[in-house]
């Protein structure tokens, strides 16, 4: 899969090397993404002061937000 990161903060994934997108997440602007191999990846988003940290374990296709530390 591909993974890309949109300034506007829209996350969209391709299954079919780039012949088609699909929304999977809008985190919020600038996006920051690393994956760690082919399925786990983080993601940080937002504006400055609200940035919001989000994992997939699926190859992006699903992400979850990570709660700030307690």
């Amino acid at each position: 899969a591909t993974v890309i990161g949109l300034e506007n903060g829209d996350v969209i994934r391709s299954v079919d090397n780039g012949m088609h997108f699909a929304a999977v997440l809008q985190a919020g602007a600038a996006p920051s993404m690393r994956f760690a191999d082919a399925e786990r990846g983080t993601l940080l988003a937002g504006s400055p002061g609200e940035r919001q940290l989000y994992r997939t374990s699926d190859g992006g296709a699903t992400w979850r937000a990570v709660p700030p530390p307690a």
